[in-house]
């Protein structure tokens, strides 16, 4: 509540370049910021949130086979790089 906010970002990217530039914390997807060996991690309180990741299709070709491959190519490359979306002590 008595934050003095400086900024403020609707990407990653820009919340990111300003972290690096020294004007404050901010969060980050853990994919993104584990990256980077300068930054610090701190522990947010409140615990720290999570997103769901979403693949939108057309209605009329959400079922077909080359976007069903697709799909589950996706699903099978995020799983297989979880660690790159979690928190890492």
């Amino acid at each position: 509540p008595r934050a003095q906010v400086r900024a403020t970002s609707d990407t990653e990217t820009t919340v990111l370049e300003l972290i690096r530039a020294g004007v404050g914390v901010g969060f980050l997807p853990c994919i993104l910021a584990s990256a980077d060996p300068n930054l610090v991690r701190i522990e947010p309180t409140p615990p720290v949130f999570s997103t769901a990741i979403w693949v939108l299709t057309h209605h009329d070709l959400r079922y077909t086979g080359r976007i069903r491959a697709v799909m589950s190519s996706l699903g099978e490359a995020i799983r297989d790089q979880k660690s790159l979306f979690e928190a890492k002590d």
